[in-house]
């Protein structure tokens, strides 16, 4: 099988994975976001395994996915915030590796999964900002109230995720060899 399908059907298949992951909520937040058990980790794996850019497209189009079987949406910018972005900035991951899963996990893919998970926040935090300040009592700052919202869910998903991952690394190795 060649690189380019190899890629392609691993990526579908680390969406599918993404989207079972994502249905295991651990709590729910009451105006959209949650805790999972490692929803995450299937965009990371992906984007480790193969790069940058493909891991941003295979987080783009399971966040298009997750926004389709989860909306929880009151403008079209904010979709495009809150799910292809945000997920696709999970792909960031990928920009830390030199390519594939042959090598410990080191310290430069754990920096770049916490980055990578920043970068959701913050497009999170921006979505929350733009279309849910309005709901806000007048004084409180919608930065603050945006990112005390954000910040611990995807908080808790990061450490979830880095812990799976620590699990899982070796098997992973042995699994999915080039």
């Amino acid at each position: 099988m060649n690189k380019k399908t190899k890629m392609l059907i691993e990526g579908g298949v680390m969406i599918a994975l993404a989207v079972i992951l994502n249905q295991i909520k651990l709590f729910q937040m009451p105006n959209g976001g949650s805790i999972t058990l490692g929803g995450y980790v299937p965009i990371f794996i992906y984007a480790l395994r193969w790069g940058g850019i493909p891991g941003i497209i295979c987080g783009a189009l399971y966040g298009v996915l997750d926004g389709i079987l989860n909306p929880f949406f009151f403008h079209p910018v904010q979709v495009l915030l809150d799910y292809p972005l945000a997920y696709g900035a999970l792909g960031l991951a990928g920009f830390g590796n030199n390519g594939g899963l042959d090598h410990k996990l080191e310290l430069k893919n754990i920096l770049m999964i916490v980055f990578a998970s920043f970068m959701r926040f913050a497009f999170a935090v921006v979505s929350g900002v733009v279309f849910f300040a309005s709901s806000l009592p007048q004084n409180v700052n919608p930065w603050i109230a945006s990112a005390g919202y954000n910040g611990p869910y995807v908080t808790v998903n990061t450490i979830v995720a880095i812990l799976l991952l620590f699990l899982i690394w070796k098997p992973l190795q042995k699994g999915l060899k080039k």
